[in-house]
């Protein structure tokens, strides 16, 4: 997501001179052996040529192909020629997952198939799938090859059609060897590539010599040093570069990411060169027979000292590179403290032993939440992807093809699919809430970012029982379940055990309540975790169960900051300077948002003159983060080896308090939250807007004490200290040599 400064970056440069573009991406995709890199050279060829271009017994493709394809445009205007980027993918099964990063938008596809194995054999319709649920919006041209030989390219398209509106572009049946059918096809590319909202859209000249000039180097990859000496040569400013850089990013024509530590001086010119690396680990034996766990020794082998003549070696100096970008796509993650990864697709196929399995029931003290997510089609990878993204929860490396057991909190999950097309959530503990809200994120935000084309529904389990006493196999809809508390109805009767449920309890951890609830919430809690500073019994039986609550409050509370469009930390103390509390000057001092571990950040204070009117406006703001910071302070000290609570901080969160008091000695949370409201109250939203404002004007520069926003695999955003940023940026790993 790109920054204000980009954007200004970009209204800027629209006062430069501008050239129309016409440029796309053609990927090619379809199972193995079926022509595609034939086709693709064919259809580069001029048609005297076509013959000589055709290769028998033609090398398989590993990962990807990129080549450039130009045709005249339909209108006849040279000036308008396109250009096509040729994306030839590779039809192994183990190459799918990864391909799906670069299925993009506004791009035009080519679905090759072969008539000897007809259409069902040939995955039409699943590769149809496959692209729907990346690009929902995209545009596919069917193309048979082998038009020469006997048999016959027979397809139900009119079926496809209905299956796939407005998605096929048409269907051509080709030859690469003698060229039949070729010209046909490439006057419908032409066509259909015209039509790309893209084409004709201004650049600014600089920026496009800039890009032109990058990708016709040789070599696969440039330092960004020499990218930007390259701009800096067409008069490009610094937020210029990172802007250009992030769009090509963003259109597939490098692979840059400026945000990571491990991989920001690093410009992917040729992505097939990554992704070839990347194949190579997913094809080695060794890694598959290991389970899945690839030992950092091996890496050297794989990529450098390996005896495959149609492997590409690459230089050690690169390894490093690779398996944090292997990390940053979600393919793999180190094990803590070991010199060895696990890719998530090559974990074995069969279900382990489960903790759950050799216990005939639950303790009574703890209960169990689940979630169902009923899902049109069969994502590709989606537990492979959630076991790489929820890795600091799996327990005991209890992981498989179809599931992963996991356990925060001494609260214990289930991930697993009991069909392709559903995915089971199951949470048991003493306060499930927070660990099912979380896996629920996780899922839902993995969907829309890797499948915006899948249709899916979330059904709540009924707990009632049979008459035989077994469990009701019934679900309910959990957009009926929030429509019926909207509307006051507290009860639903079930169908099939026709027992009556009460509708709070079936939405328990679905549902996220309104802050204002959630102040309400903060106060219960910190009274009862007094009894942690008083000595109080029964401490410890609880304390994995206050820790889930007040995650899930801080949870709560972020995500509606969030809401707010913050650019900003959101977690502070303030306290009176040289005094009573009404003195204009005072002291800001900002938190890390590390879930679990929320603390003041070292160099993180501004001191600041506001009369005490200002700091009344504040005050809703002000309660209610300084009740989280308490509650969550004082329940992670026991938790914190040879930790406690500082006295300086716990002084400023006293006098935080006794200011917030003091403000507004009157305040009732929630008391100005309009019915069905589920964000801040008008209060509470005010204080905060008012609240980052100061700050705009306190850190000009937003350094924020070095803290840097990250996205969480359950879709948080967060602001995190420099040392906590290993945690969510593990940088370049050390291998050994």
């Amino acid at each position: 997501m790109r920054g204000t400064r980009a954007v200004l970056s970009y209204l800027r440069s629209l006062a430069k001179e501008m050239i129309p573009q016409y440029e796309a991406k053609l990927l090619l995709v379809g199972e193995g052996n079926v022509g595609r890199t034939s086709l693709v050279a064919a259809m580069a060829a001029k048609p005297t040529a076509r013959a000589k271009v055709f290769m028998e017994n033609r090398s398989t493709t590993h990962g990807i192909n990129v080549q450039q394809l130009k045709l005249d445009h339909p209108s006849g205007d040279p000036a308008k020629r396109i250009t096509l980027n040729t994306w030839d993918f590779g039809g192994q099964e183990v190459y799918r997952i990864t391909h799906q990063f670069f299925f993009s938008n506004r791009s035009l596809y080519l679905l090759v198939w072969s008539p000897r194995e007809g259409q069902e054999a040939g995955g039409v319709e699943g590769w149809l799938k496959r692209i729907r649920l990346r690009v929902p919006d995209a545009r596919v041209i069917l193309v048979s090859t082998h038009a020469g030989e006997p048999w016959q390219p027979e397809i139900d398209y009119g079926e496809l059609e209905r299956a796939f509106p407005d998605m096929l572009a048409g269907r051509h049946a080709v030859d690469s060897k003698s060229g039949a059918g070729l010209d046909e096809l490439l006057e419908t590319v032409a066509a259909e590539a015209a039509k790309l909202p893209q084409m004709g859209e201004k650049m600014v000249r600089a920026w496009r010599d800039v890009r032109d000039e990058v990708l016709a180097r040789f070599e696969p990859q440039i330092s960004r040093y020499d990218f930007h000496a390259v701009a800096q040569q067409h008069r490009l400013d610094e937020t210029e570069i990172e802007t250009l850089l992030d769009l090509l990013h963003d259109l597939g024509r490098v692979v840059y990411y400026g945000n990571d530590d491990g991989l920001r001086d690093v410009v992917i010119l040729k992505p097939e060169w990554l992704t070839r690396a990347i194949g190579y680990v997913l094809e080695d034996r060794f890694t598959r027979e290991a389970k899945g766990e690839l030992r950092h020794s091996r890496l050297r082998e794989i990529w450098y000292d390996h005896n495959e003549p149609t492997f590409e070696r690459y230089d050690p100096t690169w390894h490093p590179f690779f398996l944090r970008l292997m990390e940053k796509f979600d393919i793999s993650f180190r094990f803590p403290g070991e010199e060895a990864s696990l890719v998530g697709q090559l974990v074995p196929y069969e279900r382990p032993e489960l903790p759950w399995d050799a216990e005939s029931e639950m303790p009574k003290s703890w209960r169990e939440l689940a979630v169902v997510c009923s899902m049109d089609d069969e994502p590709p990878g989606i537990v492979a992807w959630l076991t790489v993204r929820n890795h600091k929860y799996i327990w005991q490396r209890l992981h498989w093809r179809r599931g992963i057991f996991v356990n925060s909190h001494g609260q214990e999950g289930l991930i697993e699919l009991s069909n392709p097309t559903e995915l089971r959530l199951t949470v048991r503990g003493r306060s499930p809430e927070h660990f099912l809200g979380l896996l629920r994120d996780s899922l839902t935000t993995l969907i829309y970012q890797r499948w915006r084309g899948l249709g899916f529904n979330l059904l709540v389990p009924c707990p009632g029982t049979k008459k035989n006493g077994g469990p009701c196999d019934n679900r309910f809809q959990l957009d009926d379940l929030q429509r019926l508390r909207e509307e006051g109805i507290a009860d639903q009767r079930c169908v099939r055990c026709l027992q009556v449920q009460d509708v709070d309890v079936l939405l328990t951890g679905l549902e996220t309540p309104a802050p204002s609830v959630v102040e309400r919430r903060l106060d219960e809690l910190n009274a009862r975790v007094r009894e942690i500073s008083s000595g109080g019994k029964g401490v410890r039986e609880n304390l994995f169960q206050w820790l889930s609550e007040s995650a899930e409050l801080m949870r709560i509370l972020l995500k509606a900051f969030s809401a707010e469009k913050r650019e900003s930390p959101a977690l502070f103390t303030i306290v009176p300077l040289g005094g009573g509390p009404f003195r204009d000057e005072h002291e800001l001092t900002l938190w890390c948002e590390h879930p679990g571990n929320e603390h003041p950040c070292e160099n993180g204070e501004y001191s600041f003159k506001r009369p005490k009117v200002w700091l009344a406006q504040a005050a809703p703001y002000l309660s209610i983060v300084g009740k989280s910071l308490r509650v969550v302070t004082t329940l992670a000290a026991p938790t914190r080896a040879g930790q406690i609570i500082e006295e300086a901080t716990s002084k400023k969160l006293g006098a935080m308090e006794e200011l917030t008091k003091e403000l507004a000695p009157d305040h009732v949370p929630g008391a100005d939250l309009a019915d069905g409201d589920r964000g801040l109250t008008r209060s509470q939203g005010e204080a905060f807007r008012q609240f980052q404002s100061l700050l705009f004007e306190l850190d000009k520069d937003r350094k924020w004490a070095g803290m840097r926003r990250f996205l969480t695999p359950a879709g948080d955003y967060l602001w995190i200290c420099p040392e906590h940023h290993r945690e969510y940026d593990p940088g370049l790993p050390v291998l050994p040599s």
